[in-house]
């Protein structure tokens, strides 16, 4: 993850950092898809999984320095403490609820739409 930030960062110097969060983002949203209609479809392979993940992650590291760069455009200097403390805050309060969130739907929605009641 280190090696593709330092490419990230990179990036985000070279191009304008709006363009590579979007084209990031859109990148992300297609992996995402292609991981759910493979579960949905029941096709999936725990291989096929695992590299959409490895894509997703390197995709998400080379947007986070454009990501944290916006930050000096968008807020005047005096804000700017502040904003970085209130993504982190988040950051840190959404790795603990989101893992904890889809174990718990795993655990009671069963795949592809049906309810447990309907096996």
């Amino acid at each position: 993850m280190v090696a593709f930030m330092l490419v990230g960062g990179a990036l985000a110097d070279r191009l304008p950092r709006a363009l590579v969060l979007r084209g990031c983002d859109l990148a992300q949203g297609v992996i995402q898809a292609a991981a759910a209609g493979l579960v949905l479809s029941h096709h999936a392979h725990i291989w096929q999984l695992v590299v959409l993940q490895f894509v997703s992650g390197t995709v998400f590291a080379v947007s986070y320095p454009a990501f944290h760069g916006m930050v000096p455009i968008l807020l005047p200097p005096e804000e700017r403490k502040s904003a970085h403390l209130l993504i982190g805050q988040s950051d840190s309060v959404l790795r603990m609820v989101g893992p904890a969130t889809s174990g718990i739907l795993v655990a009671t929605v069963a795949r592809g739409g049906r309810s447990a009641s309907t096996r």
